[in-house]
């Protein structure tokens, strides 16, 4: 269980797998605002607190990112004013599959992709 007013988490080269880091893990981290999980072997994006600023997700194996991962579904309304940096670049996901994806982001995903 980690600390509820833990506002950075930092588990960059640690090998994580999306199986070893339960999918509600960081939800109740309130207070949360940098989440650091690249270069690892995650295979999906964990559910991410509304306070997240920056999200590091480079270099892992996320092949797949859907409406919900970042926004909420089909609500066209819903926008996520805190997260300013997403990094997915390094992983085999075609972000142009879901281009919904991003539409509540202030500012696309920065990096490197295919």
């Amino acid at each position: 269980m980690l600390p509820g007013k833990l506002t950075t988490f930092n588990a960059n080269h640690n090998r994580l797998k999306t199986k070893g880091v339960k999918a509600n893990a960081f939800k109740k981290l309130r207070q949360l605002v940098n989440l650091f999980l690249g270069d690892n072997e995650l295979e999906a994006v964990p559910v991410i607190p509304e306070s997240v600023r920056i999200i590091h997700l480079q270099n892992n194996n996320i092949t797949d990112v859907t409406s919900d991962t970042f926004c909420n579904g089909n609500n066209t309304y819903y926008v996520r004013p805190n997260l300013m940096e997403v990094r997915l670049d390094g992983n085999p996901v075609l972000l142009s599959k879901s281009p919904d994806s991003f539409t509540c982001l202030n500012s696309l995903p920065v990096g490197k992709y295919r």
